[in-house]
Order: C-alpha cells, then sequence, then structure tokens
C-alpha cells in the first residue's frame, strides 16, 4: 500500500514513529500497575502458550501495554483497529518494532479498515 510502511506481518503508517510510541507506551504501563502484576505473573506461567490471539480495537497506548500482556502469556498476536480514527500511528509502529503483527494506521478508508481486519484474520486465531 503507498504511504505505508508494510511486511508480510505489519501494515503501519510510519515506523519511524516506533521511538515516539515506545515513550508513550512506557507512560501508560506506568499507570497501569494492575496490568503489570497481571503480565508478571503470565511470564512466569504462560497460560496462552501455543495459542494465537486476533484483536481489533482502537491502537492506542492503553491498548498496546494490554497487548504487551497477552504476548508475556505466551500467546502469538495479530492485531487491527477497530475504528479508522483512533490509532496512534506511533505506537501502531512501537508494536511492529516490538515483533507484534499489526496491521493499522490513523485515518483509514473504508476499503483499508476492512482489509486491516482481513489480515488481522488471515493469521487464523
Amino acid at each position: 500500500m503507498e504511504g505505508l510502511d508494510a511486511t508480510e506481518t505489519y501494515t503501519v503508517r510510519d515506523m519511524k514513529l516506533a521511538e515516539e510510541g515506545a515513550l508513550r507506551v512506557d507512560w501508560a504501563r506506568a499507570r497501569m500497575p494492575v496490568l503489570a502484576k497481571l503480565k508478571e505473573e503470565a511470564e512466569r506461567t504462560k497460560p496462552l502458550a501455543g495459542m494465537r490471539v486476533a484483536g481489533c480495537l482502537h491502537v492506542t497506548k492503553e491498548t498496546a501495554v494490554l497487548v504487551e500482556a497477552i504476548g508475556a502469556a505466551g500467546a502469538e498476536i495479530s492485531w487491527s483497529g477497530c475504528n479508522p480514527l483512533s490509532t496512534q500511528d506511533s505506537v501502531a509502529a512501537y508494536l511492529a518494532r516490538e515483533g507484534y503483527s499489526v496491521h493499522a494506521w490513523h485515518g483509514q478508508s473504508n476499503e483499508d479498515f476492512y482489509w486491516c481486519i482481513d489480515r488481522t484474520l488471515e493469521f487464523k486465531p
């Protein structure tokens, strides 16, 4: 897709935004202590090991903390946004940089929105 950074596992606006996304996610993570505790436990027990989890939620710094917790629990993840106007491009780039499959960018057309959901479903969760 023209004007986007894309591989087989991600499609985002601009991977150069990943560091900004990391700062945003760090900020959110520091304010989500309950999820941090759950992640800590999940890292030890791996309750989702071998599972494939797909999500279609707002791609925001808070959702990224949730994605990290699911990943820490052992799951493979594919994610897309549920609202073309709520995706934070820097956060999508951060998730892609961290190795998560993510197909989302701010301002998607209707066609792009459903294309991203299709990519997430092709992951076969």
